[in-house]
């Protein structure tokens, strides 16, 4: 017997694999009842406008969960009534709230406001019929815009999931007041309506929300997928002329299946698919792909083992393309392994070769060309994490404008300050001058909110340390370090102040950070040296003299630093380490400052791909150069702790890879390897 592979799983960057296997079915399900309930439909009259209920009727007195459909913008009810219908036959409400006549107003919150409210109206009204523990928003187009705006919005109710078919845009405020535990999944089809895919991956990417996923319909029936709804101009969402039968058979069966994952607690039946049963007609289910998802149901119901069985039983066809935490195998005869092999339902299986290791994050976006260059101008990442990954207990104090706390590729790796967290609110519980600072210090506004409101904090902090192999998002350079948030600027505009950045350095000496990033600065011309400026510079001498480390930004001004120098990048103390900017090309970046004699290291900035209070995005300047250096001193530290100031700006000067056109730019003359980085500290 041979032990053999069976690939059903995409592994982000590694291997391309797409596997449709009939699962056993789940009888237990409401999609896969033959009998349908009888329903009845009420009117939810609020705000001055009448909103239809569609009500199953039951005689167990058992409530059921309530789904809220929000319409696009070419309404006519008699596009959707069916889809309603169908969810009420199988147990399940179905809210459709009304807006305005004339359709959209723009306004969007508003809107937003007024679903949340004939939502209520609904709950309350019958609250004795429907759960309001169990409610799913969904929409499509404009309503799928609405809808999702209404579950971030501080009116909401209770809300566990919602499924959006081609939303129409998104409130990147509203995105961030989600829930951590909500559950949302976006579905696209080509031919759905006007809404371009690149469009709802934007919306995907600025969810911060851990429980999300992106499904794009492949086809229904074996046929390519007209559109989610029936209509009659069908050129709007760009289906054939009359009635999809994707319409009865697809769209309430995502949401029958949404509905009752809720019931029964959330992500284990993810995601929203289900066979031949689940159709009125008998009709097999449909087909998807699901580009990005967290849930852990294929695991669940996937057992290579029975591989032979899945190929007779009936029941939810699924169809596997991205799973973020490994490979399917498993030890199958060679008459099974062929059997497999001529399987129209599984498209890749084959032997489970031996492959050399070489460490990489599974998150690692190939997009992070700063890591992994296939130019080659790169900082040597994966072979530094063959030696060390993470930086657990590594102190890195990011002074900037703060760390999006609910990023879900930041929150893991926040420095908590225990003393406070498990304090009195109101109190100083740890005597440092500093009421409830847990999560680091708003040193403008003089509180502990300092959570990131403006992107620039959270994207110097992704470089340095977004949570690594976690399977979503991206890696930073230390997978695993402690992220000390010290905001120092205004939430919306304007610039910080030399105060601010007084107290937030010396609160990092006090509070034992290991390094201080400064991806801040000002050009000494544009600062008067009075007691201010003095004050600054003993403020950092005393990191220095704690033997911290301060990775500073050379600026973005295209300037010699030699000539006109960068506070706090040129100040010349022995703990300052000066990181200017290339681009993947291996060139110096337009903007960045350089100075032979003053700027000590060359790091990538030039579209850098990093984490954002929005998602990720990819922006440019040695304020992203900095964090990756600081990333590595991290990983440094983690390999010896006891290196000192000398010896860590003696390892980068000498650890880099000479680089003939960056060579008269920065003391190096070239730009920073990590591998070789990390390796001399091991040596030290």
């Amino acid at each position: 017997m041979q032990r053999f592979l069976i690939t059903l799983v995409l592994i982000l960057g590694v291997s391309v694999a797409l596997a449709q296997v009939p699962a056993p079915a789940d009888t237990s399900h409401p999609g896969n009842e033959t009998a349908v309930l009888s329903f009845e439909r009420f009117e939810i009259k609020e705000l001055g406008r009448t909103s239809p209920l569609y009500l199953p009727k039951r005689t167990d007195g058992k409530k059921v969960p309530l789904v809220v459909f929000g319409h696009g913008q070419a309404l006519n009810e008699t596009h959707y009534d069916k889809t309603l219908e169908h969810l009420a036959k199988k147990g399940v409400a179905a809210l459709f709230p009304k807006f305005d006549d004339g359709f959209f107003d723009q306004n969007w919150r508003r809107m937003a406001d007024d679903w949340n409210a004939i939502t209520k109206a609904a709950l309350k009204e019958y609250g004795i019929r429907v759960d309001a523990k169990h409610v799913v928003y969904s929409g499509h187009s404009k309503g799928g815009y609405v809808g999702l705006m209404a579950m971030g919005a501080p009116s909401q109710p209770a809300v566990d999931s919602g499924v959006f078919f081609a939303p129409a845009g998104y409130d990147s405020e509203y995105l961030q007041n989600l829930e951590d535990d909500v559950e949302v999944t976006l579905v696209w089809g080509e031919k759905d309506s006007v809404i371009e895919k690149s469009a709802v991956m934007e919306i995907y990417n600025a969810l911060t929300v851990e429980n999300k996923q992106f499904i794009e319909v492949l086809s229904y029936n074996n046929r390519e997928a007209d559109h989610y709804f029936p209509q009659n101009k069908s050129t709007f969402f760009g289906g054939k002329n009359g009635v999809s039968a994707f319409h009865h058979h697809g769209v309430w069966q995502w949401l029958v299946a949404a509905a009752w994952d809720v019931e029964n607690g959330g992500d284990a039946l993810q995601p929203y698919l289900y066979g031949e049963k689940a159709g009125v007609s008998g009709q097999p289910g449909l087909k998807h792909k699901v580009q990005r998802s967290w849930s852990p149901r294929f695991e669940a119901l996937i057992k290579p083992t029975d591989a032979n069985s899945f190929l007779t039983t009936t029941g939810r066809n699924l169809v596997l393309s991205e799973v973020g935490w490994g490979w399917y195998k498993a030890i199958l005869s060679e008459q099974i392994f062929q059997r497999l092999q001529r399987s129209k339902d599984v498209q890749y299986v084959g032997r489970n070769h031996e492959l050399k290791l070489l460490l990489e994050p599974n998150d690692l976006d190939p997009r992070q060309w700063a890591f992994k260059n296939p130019l080659g101008f790169d900082v040597s990442a994966p072979g530094a994490w063959d030696l060390v990954s993470t930086a657990e207990e590594v102190v890195v104090a990011v002074i900037d404008s703060g760390i999006q706390w609910k990023h879900s590729d930041l929150r893991d790796n926040l420095w908590i300050n225990q003393a406070e967290a498990e304090g009195q609110a109101g109190v100083d519980d740890d005597n440092n001058g500093y009421i409830d600072d847990v999560k680091g210090f708003h040193f403008l506004l003089n509180n502990g909110e300092s959570n990131d409101s403006r992107g620039h904090g959270t994207m110097v902090s992704g470089m340095i340390g977004a949570v690594g192999n976690n399977g979503r998002g991206i890696t930073g350079m230390a997978w695993n370090v402690k992220l000390m948030s010290l905001n120092m600027f205004p939430n919306l505009w304007g610039n910080a102040t030399l105060e601010a950045a007084v107290k937030a350095v010396h609160y990092a000496v006090d509070n034992k950070a290991d390094i201080i990033n400064a991806s801040f600065g000002q050009a000494d011309e544009d600062l008067v040296p009075d007691d201010g400026f003095k004050i600054f510079i003993e403020a950092l001498e005393r990191a220095e003299k704690a033997g911290i480390p301060v990775i500073a930004a050379a600026g973005n001004s295209s300037g010699n630093n030699d000539k006109t120098g960068m506070i706090p990048a040129t100040l010349g103390l022995s703990n300052i380490i000066s990181v200017g900017a290339m681009n993947r090309k291996g060139e110096k970046w337009a903007k960045t400052n350089y100075g032979k004699n003053s700027v000590h290291v060359m790091a990538p900035g030039e579209e850098i791909l990093t984490t954002h209070t929005s998602g990720t995005r990819s922006p440019s300047g040695t304020s992203l150069s900095a964090p990756i250096v600081t990333g590595i001193v991290a990983l440094m530290l983690d390999k010896n702790p006891d290196l000192t100031l000398a010896q860590i700006k003696d390892i980068l000067l000498n650890s880099c890879d000479a680089h003939p056109p960056l060579a008269e730019l920065s003391l190096c003359g070239g730009y920073i390897n990590a591998a070789k980085a990390v390796e001399a500290a091991n040596l030290k």
